[in-house]
């Protein structure tokens, strides 16, 4: 005898007819069956964000929307660091010393050259970032010129002889002590000053700092006490000279006269 479907109770509107066991394209526990594709499979629960469904595209950042800009084309790192260093540490050192402004030029032109690199990237970080940039990436840009102008400041002070001179004051003065007592000196170091020639003229010990005549060059003079009286044929013909103090006094001469 067949089978008669049961009529439905009150509003309750007739469902559609029950599945034919077996039927594979349906999903177990959906009613009815969604069409193949329609719906991504489940993802196995250790992937993905928890609670997303969902999942989100690969390429999708966890928890920042928009994502950030591009990080800048180029940033000073390790070699373009030690690089600068290097090469304001040359222009530091051989400002010290009176005869090495060939190497105080060379300094400056490499200078340059790092300079025009480091302008040039900046640029490139500012057009591509807007200026967007942490504040790591943003001390690794300050550095450079920072450094720069700190040396360059140094050097035009004078400050790198001044402190030179100043700690090899007790061994020049050791060194005029001998020169007076008939004691010659050659070329050398004289503490941390190179000196090419050391002679006594009229009371004063003189110190050769340049290469070449002592008639136009750069030096240091020397008498003991406080007067100067002794030091007036080279300091009168000077165009530059700086005190020291303890009697002793730079000096750079357009020519003199023993």
């Amino acid at each position: 005898m067949e089978e008669q479907p049961v009529p439905p109770v009150g509003n309750e509107a007739p469902g559609p007819a029950s599945p034919p066991p077996g039927d594979p394209a349906l999903v177990p526990g959906a009613w009815p069956a969604p069409p193949p594709g329609a719906w991504p499979p489940a993802p196995p629960p250790t992937s993905g964000w928890p609670g997303a469904w969902p999942p989100p595209p690969a390429n999708a950042w966890p928890n920042r929307w928009p994502p950030p800009p591009a990080g800048p084309p180029f940033v000073p790192g390790l070699a373009f660091y030690a690089a600068t260093v290097a090469v304001l540490l040359v222009g530091l050192i051989a400002s010290a010393l009176s005869d090495l402004g060939g190497a105080v030029f060379l300094a400056e032109m490499i200078g340059l050259l790092i300079g025009l690199v480091w302008l040039g990237g900046f640029w490139a970080a500012v057009v591509e970032t807007h200026l967007r940039l942490s504040r790591r990436t943003w001390a690794r840009w300050v550095g450079i010129p920072l450094m720069c102008f700190t040396t360059l400041a140094l050097v035009n002070s004078g400050v790198p002889m001044y402190a030179d001179i100043q700690l090899s004051k007790p061994a020049l003065e050791q060194a005029a002590a001998r020169a007076e007592a008939g004691q010659p000196h050659g070329a050398g170091w004289i503490g941390f000053v190179w000196v090419h020639d050391v002679r006594v003229s009229g009371g004063a010990t003189l110190f050769l700092l340049t290469q070449g005549d002592w008639s136009v060059g750069c030096g240091l003079a020397y008498e003991a006490g406080t007067g100067t009286a002794a030091l007036e044929t080279w300091l009168g013909n000077s165009y530059q000279d700086t005190d020291y103090g303890d009697g002793l006094w730079g000096w750079c001469s357009y020519g003199s006269s023993d």
